[in-house]
């Protein structure tokens, strides 16, 4: 790792690091930005529990001979006191733009991280396992007070606890702000604290939730469609998109008129997924 100042360093937000966005979990993270002797700004990401900085440890060592989304990742140290990992600097991408090439490079990646894990194995005993039955809870609590009123079919659905998709390596947090870009354009996959054995649809969802309410949300239908055709379950995708908007939707609890727009297509989603289900 290139000499580093760890005296010039900076308070750095995520928003600065990760571009603009939101931010929808508590990080158990202080960001700090500092410059190497020869001008370059690096990325120090000091934890303060030491089970999350394992875990995100492990990913990046397990996967950075296989994975070029976490090549930005230089090293360690001790910073404050507290275990520290550096990292380059990225620049946010603009997922305002058109959806299509945007969304088929985040699925690249994603796809990119499956292979990557076949060849790599186990990578640390403390990523948790999230199934199916655990990321749809919401939903069916949901269904069960305010979404009652859904038809008989997606309630049946979203009870399901027998879904077919293999566990695998995930990110969790699978949004538009967790995508950098580096100076030659390359996107990078950030911030591991969610990683978790689940499944390969739970990421394809939050993307696509990600980049739609970035568009118009008369677009969102499309969107959804055009990612559909390659989930690995495409019953479950859907039931997990509804489930992302649910999320999405808490955290704008604030936001009245946000609200009512994910609420709105909430159940937008629910009526159509009740006509296209077999």
């Amino acid at each position: 790792m290139a000499n580093v100042d760890f005296r010039a360093c900076a308070v750095c937000s995520n928003h600065a690091v990760r571009g603009a966005g939101w931010d929808h979990h508590t990080s158990h993270n202080l960001l700090f930005t500092t410059q190497t002797d020869e001008g370059e700004t690096l990325i120090l990401k000091c934890f303060l529990d030491q089970r999350a900085f394992e875990v995100e440890r492990a990913i990046y060592l397990g996967l950075s001979d296989t994975f070029s989304a976490v090549d930005h990742f230089l090293g360690e140290t001790c910073f404050n006191g507290r275990p520290t990992l550096v990292f380059r600097q990225l620049s946010p991408i603009d997922w305002s733009g058109e959806w299509r090439s945007l969304l088929a490079r985040a699925i690249n990646v994603r796809r990119l991280l499956s292979h990557s894990v076949a060849q790599v194995g186990v990578l640390h005993p403390a990523i948790p396992i999230v199934d199916a039955s655990m990321l749809l809870a919401p939903l069916r609590a949901w269904l069960n007070g305010d979404g009652k009123k859904a038809p008989p079919i997606v309630r049946r659905g979203a009870m399901k606890s027998a879904f077919q998709q293999p566990l695998e390596l995930c990110h969790g947090d699978f949004h538009p702000p967790n995508l950098l870009a580096d100076s030659e354009g390359r996107i990078h996959l950030v911030d591991w604290e969610r990683c978790s054995w689940s499944l390969f649809d739970r990421d394809l969802a939050a993307i696509v939730v990600g980049i739609a309410v970035r568009q118009s949300m008369r677009e969102f239908t499309t969107i959804m469609a055009s990612a559909r055709a390659i989930a690995r379950e495409p019953e479950l995708f859907a039931y997990l998109v509804m489930s992302e908007v649910l999320a999405l939707s808490e955290v704008f609890a604030n936001y009245p008129e946000k609200t009512e727009e994910l609420g709105n297509l909430l159940e937008n989603l629910v009526g159509d997924y009740a006509k296209t289900a077999v």
